[in-house]
């Protein structure tokens, strides 16, 4: 019974782990330093960071992005943390359609 116990321990933790690996490679996490009020604005610079970082990005509308030629959407933006003007974007992988 033990070694039933440890056995789904040990697919548990290769569950998890390989889920959060799955999910980094699908996720872009950019961070900007500064408090944009609209959202042209911000996604240009968006744009701007991915760039610096060597991706290929073009803006579909939307909150759509194509990164090095993969489509990415915005998934999570948060605003001002403790008063500081941070802002996080979640950039999402979408399936591609065929």
């Amino acid at each position: 019974m033990q070694l039933l116990y440890m056995v789904l321990f040990l697919v548990l933790i290769f569950w998890g782990i390989t889920s959060f690996i799955h999910y980094r490679n699908q996720t872009i996490k950019v961070r900007l330093n500064k408090h944009y009020t609209n959202a042209v604005e911000w996604i240009e610079a968006v744009k701007q960071e991915l760039e610096k970082q060597g991706k290929s990005v073009s803006y579909e509308g939307d909150f759509l992005f194509k990164i090095d030629e993969k489509p990415y959407e915005i998934a999570a933006r948060n605003m001002s943390i403790w008063s500081m003007s941070l802002y996080h974007i979640l950039l999402q992988r979408q399936k591609e359609h065929s």
